[in-house]
């Protein structure tokens, strides 16, 4: 029980995440960088995005993760 408790809590943390995001985004009228983005988070929630603690390596490989809140174009 104890893992599924923490899996329920990590899949909770994605959607908070996830909301935080998607609001940064949608306050913002134009197209972000991955920088502008991980800025306005830090400068918002005070840290920058947890993406390590889903496992990536990267911060633009966990948003390629998450296409339900971020699109990601690659220049």
């Amino acid at each position: 029980c104890v893992n599924s408790e923490a899996k329920m809590s990590a899949q909770d943390d994605l959607g908070e995440l996830k909301s935080l995001l998607r609001g940064l985004l949608v306050s913002n009228a134009k197209a972000m960088t991955v920088y502008d983005l991980q800025r306005d988070f830090k400068s918002q929630e005070g840290r920058d995005i947890p993406y390590r603690t889903y496992g990536y390596n990267t911060l633009l490989e966990f948003l390629c993760s998450v296409p339900d809140t971020v699109k990601v174009r690659l220049k």
